[in-house]
């Protein structure tokens, strides 16, 4: 069986703020192996956007100079790696500098190699994995937010009140000397026809998963550039309440060998 791939990003500062602290960009080495990566700064006058710059910049230096991977198991180990140097380097400059202090970012970040796929993330930034098949919209990634680890949150009257909550994130880079990313690896061998979406929450808290699922599926002949414009279109016209990013892979069946 061939396949072909198809794979692109994009980020926006959506309607509502005039700075985008979000980065995002897509790696190939020689060998063929893809990164893609998402990192949403934290920070605002604090630079945000230089806390996701460095990581975007980090991963372009390292990973480009990486002629593959022995196997799954030091791959996970070299990514795993680079995103505790990336942290350390962001909370020492944080640390250092009054300019910066109190900088961070989330980072959410896949590595595809044949039909491996690892999954790393800190923070709220998201992975999807999309299968044209059944029209499942399945998150890879662990939101690491106060609203989603605090499952049940109660006000006086009983009720659930995630408004004061929903920009808490508990977990990111920069922020700790110390991080440990959430790590997921998924074996894509039996899907022909799937798509991986990785995004800010810009993305997810402006359009709703049928929304994202209706578009990734009415349009899948699309290619990966045209459905990434779409995504962001989307969340602009439900509010583009923030900074929007988003990198998608698809991987088709084509034919016979």
């Amino acid at each position: 069986m061939s396949y072909e791939v198809d794979y692109a990003c994009l980020t926006d500062a959506g309607k509502i703020n005039l700075i985008n602290e979000d980065n995002t960009s897509i790696f190939r080495n020689a060998k063929g192996d893809i990164l893609m990566v998402v990192a949403d700064g934290i920070g605002g006058r604090k630079k945000g956007d230089y806390a996701s710059k460095i990581v975007i910049d980090y991963f372009s230096n390292s990973f480009i100079k990486k002629n593959g991977f022995f196997c799954i198991f030091t791959a996970k180990y070299w990514l795993k790696k680079k995103i505790k140097e990336i942290n350390q380097i962001i909370f020492n400059i944080s640390k250092n500098s009054e300019e910066y202090k109190g900088m961070g970012t989330t980072i959410v970040v896949l590595l595809i190699i044949k039909n491996k796929v690892i999954i790393m993330n800190v923070g709220d930034s998201c992975a999807f994995l999309f299968v044209k098949e059944n029209k499942i919209l399945k998150l890879l990634s662990q939101d690491h937010s106060y609203i989603s680890v605090s499952k049940v949150l109660k006000n006086k009257n009983n009720t659930i009140n995630s408004e004061n909550y929903q920009n808490i994130i508990l977990n990111s880079i920069g922020t700790y000397s110390y991080i440990e990313p959430y790590c997921k690896v998924i074996n894509t061998k039996n899907f022909n026809d799937f798509s991986l979406l990785l995004c800010s929450d810009g993305l997810t808290k402006n359009v709703k998963n049928e929304e994202i699922i209706d578009i990734l599926n009415n349009n899948y002949g699309d290619s990966a550039s045209e459905i990434v414009n779409k995504l962001i279109k989307r969340a602009n016209e439900n509010g583009g309440t923030d900074n929007i990013s988003v990198a998608y892979f698809i991987k088709n069946k084509y034919g016979n060998d």
